[in-house]
């Protein structure tokens, strides 16, 4: 048969025997965005991949014979539910979540995005969801059609912006304030959020076609990094901003 591998490279046994190596999803994305839904139910081999795809771009296979390893530059984006189906405000996030902590602390941003009753935004979204469904509504689902957005998004990400020293001491003066803690035992920000925050600022900087990373990306990206902090980062025993929640040690 030749049914798709799964997120990194599969083994395929054709009709004769033989054995062949199939890239997954991620090496068929690469240089491109790969979108996984139920990610906290994933299979225990994707998880151990998906490693050293997040880490080091590159999905490999050992098995039958067949050792190979394939290019998986890809930018991912994850939703996972709670463990038993509500989020629970009063545990932290690495209890909510059936995930292991070295896979989480992998994602330069993490969100919780919770269904809180509110009158006004929930009229707005049933709206929204009744317009989809009505013929009036139909012109009025997005402000930029998808073909544009994506012919947008393929020509910005031909720019290849450089660091200002602006952008520069403004990232590393945040990175070396959350370095800067009480006492040694406390969990700080690591190279990976630096890396992370340079990621993020030079993404803004190439969605604005700009051939420069100026300070005023590097604040989006330290902003950016700060709310998942205060979202993501509250130890719910002490409701101070803690790092360590996000590495299961609050």
């Amino acid at each position: 048969g030749t049914s798709a591998a799964g997120l990194t490279i599969g083994m395929v046994k054709l009709s004769d025997g033989t054995m062949i190596a199939q890239a997954g999803v991620l090496p068929l994305c690469s240089g491109g965005f790969a979108f996984i839904d139920e990610f906290d139910k994933m299979k225990d081999e994707d998880r151990s991949a998906l490693h050293e795809v997040m880490e080091q771009q590159t999905a490999s296979i050992a098995k039958g014979g067949i050792v190979a390893t394939l290019n998986a530059r890809t930018s991912i984006l994850a939703a996972a539910n709670p463990m038993y189906g509500k989020y629970d405000p009063f545990k932290n996030i690495t209890e909510n979540v059936n995930l292991p902590i070295p896979l989480l602390t992998r994602f330069d941003l993490i969100f919780v995005v919770r269904d809180k009753p509110s009158k006004e935004k929930d009229e707005k979204i049933a709206k929204h969801i009744i317009d989809l469904h009505t013929p009036q509504g139909i012109d009025n689902r997005s402000l930029i059609d998808s073909e544009t957005l994506t012919k947008y998004v393929s020509y910005a990400k031909r720019v290849d912006p450089i660091l200002t020293k602006e952008a520069e001491t403004k990232i590393l003066e945040y990175y070396l304030k959350m370095r800067n803690v009480e006492t040694e035992d406390m969990i700080t920000v690591t190279p990976r959020q630096l890396e992370g925050l340079i990621r993020l600022a030079t993404a803004r900087a190439r969605l604005l076609l700009k051939n420069k990373v100026e300070e005023e990306d590097a604040q989006r990206a330290i902003d950016l990094l700060q709310n998942m902090f205060e979202d993501a980062g509250i130890d719910v025993n002490t409701g101070k901003v803690d790092l360590g929640v996000l590495q299961g040690r609050p």
